[in-house]
């Protein structure tokens, strides 16, 4: 209900539209962790959204952080869904991480090439 897929239960994977779908999904997310799950992986989480449902998906998944204390890994280039949910951030570059920063203060202290480079997208 919260991610207001529940009238979306009934239709088939290949009539949903992509932020649709990227609801069902994370909902899918949800449902893992009521069944135990201790780790949740979204990729790309917001991609494809609203401004509206993006805040109803950072919301959610905080929820689902801090209600269940399950950890979420997201994978992403908007560093506004890093500052939003993410306690730590890792930067990869070709597949190696090049940079491990805390950000629980929403602040980034990162020195890396491609920290900076995403950073400056972001301005």
């Amino acid at each position: 209900e919260r991610l207001h897929v529940d009238h979306l239960l009934e239709r088939s994977a290949n009539t949903l539209s992509g932020g649709q779908l990227q609801r069902v999904m994370i909902a899918r997310g949800v449902a893992c962790v009521a069944r135990g799950a201790p780790v949740i992986l979204a990729d790309e989480p917001t991609s494809a959204l609203d401004p509206q449902t993006t805040r109803n998906v950072l919301e959610c998944l905080e929820s689902i952080n801090t209600r269940f204390g399950v950890t979420i890994v997201i994978v992403t280039h908007e560093m506004r869904v890093v500052r939003t949910l993410c306690h730590r951030a890792a930067v990869m570059d070709q597949g190696h991480v090049v940079e491990i920063a805390d950000v629980r203060d929403g602040e980034f202290r990162m020195q890396s090439p491609q920290a900076l480079a995403l950073l400056a997208e972001e301005a």
